[in-house]
């Protein structure tokens, strides 16, 4: 789109450059910006002919962007390719410390209450969706188990 997102080589056509951010704007497209490096592919790194350019970028319409006002673009750091992908994050990631994860002790199956347990937190959320069981399940397990220890 512009020369500074070029670097070695020769310069690209003007005429091409307005071409694309032309194009770009009769489909009232906008780029998202990006996360990373500047550029997306290269050529020759290493000699006095590498050249470096963002060839690739998201880009989008007024309308997606107030469905998806979060979303970034990550370009990724793939070492063996002259290419670095893009990766479209439509949400936004908020740190939160892991919770502890949810361990079935094998031993548990021995035990009569432990059926019970799965038992009786099926039947609980029965309609509702299969994360939200399991889950629940977990929980009462743990509770159950942590009493048994």
């Amino acid at each position: 789109m512009y020369p500074s997102e070029k670097r070695g080589g020769q310069e690209h056509p003007r005429f091409l450059l307005e071409g694309f951010v032309d194009t770009l704007n009769a489909c009232n497209l906008f780029d998202l910006g990006f996360i990373g490096k500047k550029f997306t592919w290269e050529k020759s790194r290493g000699t006095n002919g590498w050249v470096q350019e963002r060839l690739d970028r998201g880009v989008a319409t007024q309308s997606w962007r107030r469905l998806f006002p979060d979303a970034v673009v990550r370009v990724l750091d793939v070492a063996p390719s002259d290419h670095l992908p893009l990766s479209l994050q439509l949400n936004k990631q908020v740190y939160a410390p892991k919770a502890k994860r949810f361990r079935f002790e094998n031993t548990w199956i021995r035990e009569q209450d432990c059926w019970n347990v799965i038992k009786s937190s099926w039947e609980t959320t029965a309609g509702k969706d299969i994360m939200h069981r399991i889950q629940f399940c977990c929980l009462k397990l743990e509770e159950w188990g942590g009493e048994i220890k």
